[in-house]
């Protein structure tokens, strides 16, 4: 694969790596990681032929040329060194980004539990991450140019978002990208204790809350792994510290570390047997 080496100044001080076309950058990073690539180099890449998503056997599909696709490469000496809630925190970062390069968003943009960022109800971005135990790949996909999503329509892009049929994107895409590693490094230093006292902010879980996707609202909720599937109904309460998600049915608030949201259209009032661990 041929590699090239972008100008892009990464607040992570490595490389940022561009390829016209591959696979996938998550499979791509995956062989980086076995030629010892640092912490957080990128590979961005203009096309991908078998991109995917977090839950098995759904892929991603982009139009040639037209979105940001990339994947960041995190290495960490042990598993107690990954920042918790990785994924969620980096979807604060991808949202603060995009409204740092569109502020016109700014009311617009919600971040969907557990990896999605959606623009007036529908997605913008999707990421996906993948831990080995030390390291953790994050790939991430926004739609940016594309204005045509006939297997997706559930899905936007800003140029859509910003009623532009053609205008600054994808030229405007190198500019989200540094905004995203900017806000992505801002996220993930945010335990460290010589960073709490700068930090102007509240910390990150009560601002993903102020902009969570279906909060307060009646919402259906399938727990569990896919052959064994528990269906919950109930009101979306909050995103908790650890990142699990809380759901109240019954007058009970469950947590949940995983599973599938979405909106209760028929406002359903069931209520389960049991409380999931």
């Amino acid at each position: 694969m041929n590699y090239q080496l972008t100008d892009i100044n990464n607040p992570f001080d490595a490389p940022v790596f561009f390829v016209e076309s591959c696979g996938s950058t998550m499979d791509e990073c995956r062989l980086l990681l076995k030629k010892s690539a640092q912490h957080g180099s990128v590979l961005l890449s203009g096309f991908q032929t078998n991109g995917y998503g977090r839950i098995k056997n759904r892929v991603w599909t982009s139009d040639n040329g037209k979105n940001l696709l990339f994947t960041v490469i995190l290495r960490y000496s042990t598993f107690s060194d990954i920042p918790s809630a990785i994924t969620l925190k980096s979807g604060l970062a991808v949202a603060a980004a995009i409204l740092k390069t569109e502020p016109s968003l700014e009311n617009c943009i919600k971040i969907k539990w557990p990896n999605d960022i959606m623009i007036n109800g529908k997605k913008v971005c999707g990421i996906v991450s993948e831990c080995d135990g030390k390291n953790v790949l994050l790939g991430i996909g926004i739609n940016t140019a594309q204005t045509e999503f006939p297997f997706a329509p559930n899905a936007t892009s800003l140029s859509i978002s910003l009623s532009m049929t053609c205008g600054k994107y994808p030229e405007q895409n190198m500019l989200l990208l540094k905004n995203v590693l900017n806000s992505l490094y801002y996220e993930l230093q945010e335990s460290k204790e010589e960073l709490q006292e700068s930090k102007e902010s509240q910390n990150w879980n009560t601002r993903l809350n102020s902009i969570l996707f279906l909060k307060d609202e009646h919402v259906r909720f399938s727990a569990g792994a896919a052959e064994e599937k528990k269906v919950f109904w109930g009101t979306l309460k909050a995103v908790k510290e650890n990142g699990e998600l809380e759901i109240i049915c019954d007058n009970i608030v469950y947590s949940f570390a995983s599973g599938e949201l979405s909106f209760d259209t028929a406002q359903t009032q069931h209520t389960p047997i049991e409380k999931p661990m």
